[in-house]
């Protein structure tokens, strides 16, 4: 009985406060639907009194202390928020509200094993590690470790270069690209496919609105289990008839093997070369092998990717993929399917320790590009505010002050120093083409002061077709009275050195910091 009174008690003090309520539904623009987890929060005066979250079904109900006019705010990430002004009289105010999406687009990806036969049905994929990573604004956005769903999806914003990785024991990793609204791009994806209003590549489903602002991009994404003796071929990596030179168009399909080798750094891969049969067999195996021997040494100076995990092989007209031996008569188109070159999984390693993350990885491959542009005449300056590039006067006339304004995005936070200054190699080049020439050891220019960075010495000069002038133009040689020193960089002091010392180590291991004016190693 006492039980009953005090409930009867609760009832009417509730009733007597006179406390409301404000209950509505969120949906999309468009006709698109219900939106859950919208965060509604309640003002009066400028002091928030309520707050709730829609629910699966886009409902929401909140409670006010009692009648009077409220604002209402409601936000949600990649919408547009909206405020509303409501005015509660009866205990129970309906409202709707309709929010805008901010132009973007959500991905949503399948991930399956990739097919051998359209007609066996493959296994969907869990547990993977999926990464999203901003390269535009230099930040992870997505990491699931171990994800146990077969499912994902990222919201990819305007204006925004986005890297996904997405890795799996047993499977080859596979890296994609998205561009979105970038590069002249509305959407460009490398990985899986190109998108343009009205077109989209097989395995990418398109829904945008009519003006292209926003949209679901649906994508099934394969994963290559892995094994040894896999192959993979290598697309668009001709050479001219007789010769093995890396051709300018290449490099960018050479590059992906290097992105492949870093994103499964437990593989390794024999290179092979193959040939039509047209050509004495004997010409055809010494030529596959010079071309395989010539991308093997490209790929090793631009990784640098060590000797153990990738060797090369030629294999001349030693393994057709048709008919179209000797003397059989052959359409160019089938005598070309037969010119390829290909990669073989010859080692699978057991991956010990954490991998390392997306982010990390991508830190690195900007800090290689980094590297590069220190090759360059000019002053480089590293300041909180990121990482530019002043135009030495000597050879340019543009001034200080108009430089300045060409920042670039922030490069590590580790890497806040002061100015980075290149100092003049005049003459530098001529010593350089001698020791190539004829490995002769000239004395060090006694006009050269600070800092620079070796990153080989040894006895004998470099040879002059080495891939180490071609990786580095601006490469340096001096000879110390006993090795000869290639170095990268020129500082004006060793705490500018050092700010980008660290950042070399990691492509070359034994690479030390080098005084000009004392010609003595830096500990």
């Amino acid at each position: 009985m006492r039980a009953l009174l005090l409930c009867v008690l609760s009832f009417l003090a509730l009733t007597l406060s006179g406390q409301k309520t404000i209950e509505g539904y969120v949906y999309q623009s468009g006709n698109r639907g219900f939106v859950n987890e919208v965060d509604i929060a309640v003002f009066d005066r400028g002091n928030e009194i309520a707050s709730t979250q829609t629910d699966a079904s886009g409902f929401f109900s909140v409670s006010v202390p009692k009648a009077g006019r409220y604002k209402v705010v409601v936000s949600k990430d990649y919408f547009f928020g909206l405020e509303d002004d409501v005015d509660v009289g009866d205990e129970k105010t309906f409202v709707k509200y309709e929010i805008k999406r901010e132009p973007g687009y959500d991905f949503e990806i399948t991930l399956a094993q990739a097919r051998t036969d359209e007609n066996v049905v493959v296994d969907q994929i869990k547990g993977a590690l999926i990464e999203v990573y901003n390269n535009t604004t230099k930040e992870s956005v997505l990491v699931l470790d171990d994800y146990q769903e077969h499912e994902f999806g990222v919201t990819l914003e305007k204006g925004n270069h986005y890297t996904i990785l997405i890795r799996k024991e047993g499977f080859l990793a596979k890296r994609m690209e998205a561009f979105v609204n970038v590069e002249g791009c509305l959407l460009c994806f490398e990985g899986i496919g190109d998108i343009q209003r009205g077109r989209a590549t097989p395995g990418v489903t398109e829904n945008l609105t009519e003006n292209n602002q926003n949209g679901v991009l649906l994508a099934n994404v394969e994963l290559d289990s892995l094994f040894k003796g896999k192959r993979l071929q290598i697309n668009n990596l001709y050479y001219d008839l007789g010769k093995w030179d890396i051709k300018p168009q290449a490099e960018e399909e050479l590059q992906k093997v290097i992105t492949m080798m870093k994103d499964n750094p437990h593989l390794s891969v024999e290179l092979g070369s193959h040939t039509d049969s047209r050509g004495t067999s004997q010409s055809n195996m010494v030529l596959s092998e010079k071309r395989a021997r010539s991308a093997v040494s490209y790929l090793r100076s631009r990784g640098p990717i060590p000797s153990w995990r990738i060797n090369f092989k030629g294999y001349g007209e030693e393994e057709l993929v048709n008919g179209c031996g000797d003397g059989v008569d052959c359409e160019e188109e089938e005598h070309a399917r037969n010119r390829r070159t290909e990669l073989k999984i010859v080692g699978i390693e057991q991956e010990v320790g954490p991998r390392k993350s997306l982010a990390t990885m991508k830190q690195e491959e900007f800090m290689d590009e980094l590297l590069a542009e220190i090759q360059n005449d000019g002053v480089i300056k590293v300041t909180e505010q990121g990482t530019q590039r002043i135009p030495n006067p000597a050879i340019n006339d543009q001034s200080v002050e108009e430089s300045e304004e060409k920042t670039v995005e922030k490069v590590v936070e580790e890497i806040v120093e002061e100015i980075v200054e290149e100092v003049d190699d005049t003459g530098m080049e001529n010593f350089r083409s001698d020791a190539k020439a004829q490995g002769e050891a000239l004395p060090p220019d006694e006009n050269l002061s600070g800092y620079t960075i070796v990153i080989k010495d040894q006895k004998e000069a470099l040879a002059s077709d080495d891939m180490l002038w071609k990786k580095h133009p601006k490469l340096k040689v001096q000879f110390d009275g006993n090795k000869f020193l290639y170095s990268i960089g020129s500082f004006e002091n060793q705490a500018d050195c050092k700010a980008l010392y660290d950042s070399v180590k990691l492509e070359y291991s034994n690479a030390y910091m080098y005084n000009l004016s004392t010609g003595m190693k830096v500990d």
